[in-house]
C-alpha cells in the first residue's frame, strides 16, 4: 500500500553524474563494459557470443574458516572488510592489467576469462593468462608475509583452454546478468579442483601452448592434470597487453549510462545509490536458498542446441529472479557447470526482511511448482539453511560483486545435492530453518550429511508439506493488559448492528498485540452473537502485488469453500450461490473466479467492458454480495496487515468508506504504526485504535505466564520485562530463544526450570526475528535519516537533538536535525518529551539493535566525537556526567579516559552512598590502569585503598583484607603502606581481634626490614 500511497515519479536507472556510472560499473565484466562503450547500436543483440581463450578458475583455500575465525576473533568486520578488499584489489589489478575480466565471484572464488582479442595469437593470449595466473600468486605471498598466519589467502589456481560462451541473460525489462559457460570454464573448475595446496593446475589443451613454449618442464603430468611445479620466469615473455580504457572515456558515449543500467540488478542499484557508510561488509543471520537444476538441452557445438540451452537457462532465471524478488531476497549469478544449473539466492541480505525462514520455504515451495509446470526441467532440488554469514562486496575498487561466505552456505549445497538423482524434486532444510517454520510443515527426517565447517553430521529435514492455514498464526494466545481496547471494539460493534456500517481501525508497532486481539474480538463476538459472521483476510508481503488477494479469503469465506477444495470444484459452487443470491449478477461469475485466483476464460459481456468502469462495477457487486450475508446476521469482517495491501483491494476499501451503505457490518481494519494510514482512516472518521506497548505489571504477567517456571526468578523476569519494552512478541521470541538454547527445560512436572550450566540471566540476547522487525523499521527511512538515527544511537538511550550536528562531518543544520528527528519518531523508533526536550528510543531493544549496525571504526569515530562534544560542554561540571563520559570512553578503548572518568563516578558515587557502584567503578579503574602501557603503580595502590574502605562500607570484609594484604606485600611507597597498615589495623579492630591489630602491622614492618616510625606506633598504639 505504501507504494500506492508514494508513487515515484523518478526513474530509477536515471545516473546524475561520472561518478555514479563508475561505481555501477565495477558489477559488470570488463569486457562486457568495453562493448557497452561501443559506437555500436545493437549491443544488446549479442545475446550469445562464441569466444576462444583461456578461462582461469581462482579459488582460496579455507576462506570460510579463516574470515568466520577472524571475524569471531576480532569482532570486528571492518578489519576484515578492509582487509579482503586489500587483498581482491590486488589480484584485479593484476586480471585488469593483462586484460582479463572477472565475470562471477561465487563466495571467495572467482572465474575469469582471458578470451582472444581481435588479430591476437593464441600464444600471445596464453602468455597474458599465464603471466596473470602467477602473479596472482606472487602477489598472494607477498601479502600473507605482511598479515598474520591466520589470515593468510593461499589462492588455488585452474585454466582451461578452448571455446566457450558469454551468454546475456535475462531482458532490459528487468536486468542483464553476463555469464560464461562451455567448455573452457568447465575445464578451469577440473584443474581448480584438484589442487591439495596454493598451486596452478592447467588442462591438457593448455600444457600444449607451454610446449610451445618451451617451458614444459616445469609441468608435472598427474592424472592428466598439469601441475606447474618449477617456478616460470615470466618476465623473460614478451607479451602485448590490451590497451585500457578508462570509464572517463567510455562514459563519452551518450549511451554508456543508460546500457550500465541495464546490466545492474535492481538490488544491488538500490543498495548501490543509498549505501550508508559502505555496502561493504556485514556479518549476520540470514536464510540461504541453494537451487540445482537439470534440463532437457546439454550445450555442444551445435548453434541450434547451444540457443535452445541457454534459452532453457534463460527460463530457469526467469522463475528464479521472479521469485526472489516477490520475497525480497537477493538472487545471485547461476553457477553453470557440468554438475548442472545453481542458483543461490539470500533471505535477509542485503535487504532486511522478516520471517526470513518462512519466506525461504515459501520461496521454495513456489520454485518446485513452477518448475513442474516447465516440461524442458527435469529437476528441481533444493536445499535451504541458516546462519551467521559474511555478506557484502567481494572484489575492489575495479570489479566487485555482492555475495555471501560462511559455513551454512556450504551446508545449503549439501543439502540440495543430497537429493540429486534420487529425488526429481525435493526441498531439504536445516534444523534453524525448520524450527522457525515448525507450527506448520510436515517434514521427514533425514540423518547424517557431513559438511565442511561442521564438526558433526547434520541431521536434515524433507519439506513433505505446508499448513497454510496456520503459517501466520501466533505461537502464543495469551492476551494480557487489552481489557480496555477488547472492551470498546465490542461497543463499536453493538452500534453496527441493525444499523449502518461501522469501521475501526486498529495499529500500533509490529508485535504490540494487534492480531492477538483481533482473535480475542472474534472469539468474544462468536460467544455473544451466535448466529454472527466473522469473516477473516489476511495480506502478506510477498503478495502485496497480487490483485485483490486479501479479499480473497473473505469472498471464499461467504460462498463457503472450503480452503483445500480444488480449483476445479471453485466454479461450481460460485455458479449455485449467484444463481441463489443474485442471479441478476451471473454474468460476473467468471470475473469473480479470475479474481479469486483461478484462471477462468471471462464473459465476453464483461471481457470488453473499460477498465476503470469495470472496477467500480465489480466493488458494487462484492457490496451485493455482502449485503446479501448481512440481511440475516451480523456480519463482521477483520482484516489484517492492512498496510502490505494491493492496490486493488485498497480501493475496495476506500470504496466501502466512501459509500457507507451496508447495514449490519463491521469492518476492523489491522496495521501496523503509518503516518499515511492514521491519515488515510482519520481523514475519514474512522475510530483509530492504537496499541501502545505493555505496562511493565503486564509485561511481567506475560513474562512469567510464558517463561512457566516452577520457582519464580524475579531478577530473570524482570531483565526480560525490561528488554522487550512492553511488547509482547519480543517477550515471546525472547523466552523461546532461551527454550531453543537449552536456557530453559521442562521438568517432570511440566514446568521450566533453567538449565545448571545456564548464564542467561547476565545478558539477553535478542533473537534475530525480533533484530529484523526493527531494522525493517530502520531500512524503511531515508538514507539520510538512516545515518542520522544510527548516529544517535552512539550517543545513547536519551540524547537531545543538539549534539547530532557536532558529530557529523558535513555541516547540519540543527533545523535539518530537528526535522530528520520528527521522521524517525513517525516511523515508531523514538519518542520527543517536550517538557526535557529529549529524544528517547523507545526501548533498549530497538536502541541496541540499530546500534549494533554501525561499523567497529565508526563507532569508535563517533564516539571519540561525542567525548570531545561532552567535556567540553560539561568542563566545569564533569563529575555530573561520569558515567556517562566513561561509557564512550569504554567505547573508544581510551584507557586514560576511562581510568578518569570511572574515578570520578566512583567518588560521585560515594558521597551519595551508593557503596556498590563505587566498588564497580574502582574495580573499572584499575583495570584500565593495567591496559595502559606506563601504568603508575602509586595511581593503583591508591585506587586499591579507595576500594577498600568502599569494602569496608558494603560488609565485604574478606576482600577488604586481601585487598591490603596485597597492598602490603607489593607497594613501595611508604605513605600508601602506612595507611595500609593503619587500614588493616582498623579492620582488626572492627572484627574483634584486639591483640592480632596491636601485633600485625609490627610483623609486617619488621618482616619488610623497616623500623617503626614514631607516626606509625602511635597510630598502633591507639
Amino acid at each position: 500500500m505504501k507504494e500506492y500511497f508514494e508513487k515515484s515519479l523518478s526513474n530509477e536507472s536515471q545516473i546524475e553524474n561520472v561518478e555514479d556510472v563508475r561505481s555501477l560499473s565495477y558489477y559488470i565484466p570488463n569486457r562486457v563494459i568495453r562493448l557497452l562503450a561501443s559506437k555500436e547500436c545493437s549491443v544488446f543483440d549479442h545475446k550469445i557470443e562464441n569466444l576462444e581463450g583461456f578461462v582461469v578458475y581462482l579459488d582460496i583455500m579455507g576462506f570460510t574458516k579463516i574470515v568466520i575465525g577472524n571475524l569471531n576473533k576480532n569482532n570486528d568486520i571492518t578489519t576484515v572488510s578492509n582487509t579482503l578488499s586489500d587483498f581482491y584489489s590486488v589480484l584485479i589489478e593484476i586480471v585488469q592489467g593483462y586484460g582479463g575480466s572477472v565475470f562471477q565471484f561465487a563466495g571467495d572464488s572467482i572465474l575469469i576469462s582471458f578470451d582472444k582479442h581481435n588479430g591476437e595469437s593464441t600464444i600471445n593470449n596464453f602468455k597474458r593468462t599465464l603471466c596473470a595466473a602467477t602473479a596472482m600468486l606472487d602477489i598472494s605471498d607477498n601479502f600473507n608475509s605482511l598479515h598474520d598466519e591466520d589470515f593468510n589467502l593461499r589462492p588455488k589456481v585452474g585454466i582451461g583452454y578452448g571455446k566457450f560462451y558469454q551468454y546475456f541473460m535475462g531482458s532490459q525489462k528487468s536486468f542483464i546478468t553476463a555469464i560464461l559457460t562451455g567448455t573452457a570454464v568447465h575445464d578451469a573448475i577440473s584443474c581448480e579442483s584438484q589442487c591439495k595446496k596454493q598451486e596452478i593446475i592447467v588442462s591438457e589443451p593448455v600444457y600444449q601452448f607451454a610446449k610451445e613454449l618451451g617451458i614444459e618442464n616445469s609441468f608435472e603430468n598427474i592424472d592428466g592434470f598439469y601441475h606447474i611445479t618449477q617456478k616460470i620466469d615470466t618476465n623473460s615473455f614478451k607479451v602485448n597487453i590490451p590497451e585500457f580504457v578508462s570509464i572517463d572515456e567510455m562514459n563519452e558515449n551518450p549511451m554508456f549510462a543508460e546500457r550500465v543500467c541495464a546490466f545492474i540488478d535492481p538490488v544491488i542499484m538500490q543498495n548501490a545509490k543509498s549505501r550508508i557508510q559502505g555496502f561493504s561488509g556485514d556479518y549476520k543471520e540470514i536464510t540461504c536458498l541453494m537451487a540445482h537444476f537439470d534440463i532437457t538441452e546439454k550445450i555442444n557445438d551445435d548453434p541450434k542446441t547451444v540457443k535452445a540451452f541457454f534459452e532453457q537457462i534463460n527460463g530457469i532465471n526467469t522463475i528464479m529472479q521472479s521469485k526472489s524478488q516477490r520475497y525480497n531476497a537477493y538472487c545471485t549469478k547461476p553457477d553453470i557447470s557440468d554438475k548442472g544449473i545453481v542458483f543461490l539466492v539470500f533471505f535477509g541480505t542485503p535487504n532486511v526482511i522478516e520471517n526470513k525462514e518462512r519466506s525461504a520455504m515459501l520461496c521454495a515451495q513456489e520454485i518446485i511448482s513452477s518448475s513442474k509446470k516447465n516440461s524442458f526441467i527435469t529437476s528441481a532440488n533444493i536445499g535451504i539453511t541458516t546462519g551467521l554469514v559474511y555478506s557484502g562486496e567481494f572484489g575492489s575498487y575495479m570489479r566487485k560483486e555482492y555475495t555471501a561466505i560462511g559455513n551454512s552456505i556450504n551446508l545449503a549445497s549439501r543439502f540440495m545435492m543430497s537429493a540429486v538423482g534420487k529425488s526429481n524434486y525435493s526441498i531439504v532444510m536445516d534444523n534453524a530453518t525448520t524450527n522457525a517454520v515448525a507450527d506448520y510443515i510436515k517434514i521427514e527426517k533425514i540423518p547424517g550429511i557431513e559438511c565442511k565447517g561442521y564438526e558433526k553430521a547434520q541431521e536434515a529435514n524433507y519439506l513433505l508439506g505446508i499448513n497454510y492455514d496456520v503459517i501466520d498464526g501466533s505461537k502464543t494466545k495469551l492476551m494480557i493488559g487489552r481489557g480496555k481496547e477488547l472492551s470498546k471494539l465490542m461497543s463499536l460493534l453493538e452500534t453496527s448492528i441493525g444499523n449502518q456500517i461501522n469501521f475501526a481501525f486498529v495499529t500500533g508497532e509490529a508485535g504490540i498485540g494487534k492480531s492477538i486481539l483481533a482473535n480475542k474480538f472474534a472469539d468474544a463476538v462468536e460467544q455473544k452473537y451466535k448466529n454472527a459472521h466473522v469473516l477473516r483476510g489476511k495480506m502478506y508481503q510477498h503478495e502485496s502485488k497480487t490483485a485483490f488477494f486479501c479479499w480473497r479469503f473473505i469472498i471464499r469465506q461467504l460462498m463457503d469453500i472450503p480452503d483445500d477444495f480444488l480449483d476445479t470444484m471453485i466454479p461450481d459452487i460460485v455458479e449455485a450461490y449467484f444463481k441463489e443470491n443474485l442471479p441478476e449478477d451471473i454474468i460476473w461469475e467468471s470475473f469473480l473466479l479470475n479474481m479469486l485466483g483461478l484462471n477462468i476464460k471471462e464473459d465476453q459481456e464483461t471481457a470488453n467492458i473499460d477498465v476503470t468502469k469495470k472496477q467500480q462495477i465489480f466493488f458494487s457487486l462484492v457490496l451485493r454480495l455482502l449485503n446479501s450475508a448481512a440481511r440475516t446476521t451480523p456480519l463482521i469482517i477483520i482484516v489484517d496487515d492492512v498496510q502490505w495491501c494491493d492496490e486493488v483491494s485498497y480501493k475496495l476499501i476506500q470504496f466501502l468508506l466512501e459509500t457507507r451503505t451496508l447495514k449490519n457490518v463491521f469492518c476492523v481494519f489491522i496495521a501496523r504504526d503509518s503516518v499515511l494510514l492514521n491519515s488515510f482512516f482519520k481523514s475519514r472518521n474512522v475510530f483509530t485504535l492504537t496499541l501502545k506497548p505493555l505496562s511493565n505489571e503486564n509485561s511481567l504477567m506475560l513474562t512469567k505466564s510464558l517463561l512457566n517456571l516452577d520457582k519464580s526468578n524475579e531478577e530473570l523476569e524482570n531483565r526480560i520485562a525490561t528488554t522487550s519494552g512492553g511488547n509482547p512478541l519480543f517477550i515471546e521470541n525472547i523466552v523461546q530463544n532461551f527454550i531453543d538454547n537449552g536456557i530453559l527445560v521442562k521438568n517432570k512436572k511440566g514446568k521450566n526450570e533453567l538449565h545448571t550450566s545456564a548464564d542467561g540471566i547476565e545478558s539477553i540476547s535478542i533473537p534475530p526475528s525480533i533484530k529484523n522487525i526493527i531494522l525493517s523499521k530502520l531500512t524503511s527511512l531515508s538514507v539520510e535519516e538512516q545515518i542520522m538515527c544510527k548516529t544517535a544511537s552512539a550517543v545513547g538511550k536519551s540524547f537531545t537533538a543538539d549534539i547530532l550536528p557536532a558529530l557529523y562531518s558535513d555541516n547540519i543544520s540543527l533545523e535539518k536535525t530537528i526535522s530528520m528527528l520528527k521522521e524517525i519518531e513517525k516511523h515508531g523508533i523514538i519518542d520527543y518529551e517536550k517538557r526535557t526536550k529529549k529524544y528517547t528510543f523507545k526501548s533498549m531493544t530497538i536502541h541496541d539493535v540499530i546500534y549494533s549496525t554501525i561499523l567497529g571504526y565508526t563507532k569508535r569515530e563517533l564516539n571519540r566525537k561525542i567525548i570531545s562534544y561532552l567535556e567540553e560542554k560539561y568542563k566545569n561540571n564533569a563529575s555530573n556526567y561520569a558515567e556517562r563520559l566513561l561509557y564512550h570512553a569504554k567505547e573508544v578503548r581510551d584507557f586514560k579516559r576511562i581510568f578518569e572518568y570511572s574515578t570520578m563516578a566512583a567518588k560521585k558515587a560515594e558521597k551519595t552512598f551508593a557503596v556498590k557502584d563505587a566498588i564497580h567503578f574502582y574495580l573499572i579503574a584499575i583495570e584500565a590502569l593495567h591496559q595502559l602501557p606506563e601504568e603508575n603503580s602509586s595511581d593503583k595502590y591508591k585506587i586499591e585503598l579507595q576500594l577498600s574502605e568502599a569494602y569496608r562500607a558494603n560488609g565485604n570484609y574478606d576482600r577488604l583484607y586481601d585487598v591490603l594484604n596485597a597492598i602490603i606485600e607489593n607497594c613501595k611507597d611508604e605513605q600508601i603502606l602506612a595507611q595500609a597498615h593503619q587500614s588493616l589495623e582498623r579492620y582488626y579492630q572492627e572484627r574483634g581481634k584486639i591483640e592480632t591489630a596491636t601485633q600485625k602491622p609490627e610483623k609486617k614492618s619488621k618482616s619488610s626490614g623497616k623500623k617503626n616510625s614514631k607516626k606509625g606506633n602511635g597510630k598502633s598504639q591507639k
